[in-house]
């Protein structure tokens, strides 16, 4: 998984995204340091969900 930190310009209003494939995610590096680490968690948690959607999905 890519972690990229990136310009408030690239991502505003949004703190981050992800993508399933290739797994990637992308994070305001203006934010401080706690809200940073939540974003990523949280971005993270978004990729699992997907790929468990995608996986629902192969099986039926």
């Amino acid at each position: 998984m890519k972690i990229k930190y990136v310009s408030k310009e690239k991502l505003f209003p949004a703190f981050g995204d992800a993508t399933e494939i290739p797994p990637k995610i992308r994070i305001r590096k203006d934010l401080p340091k706690v809200v940073k680490r939540f974003v990523l968690e949280h971005e993270k948690y978004h990729i699992k969900d997907w790929q468990s959607l995608t996986k629902k999905r192969q099986k039926v």
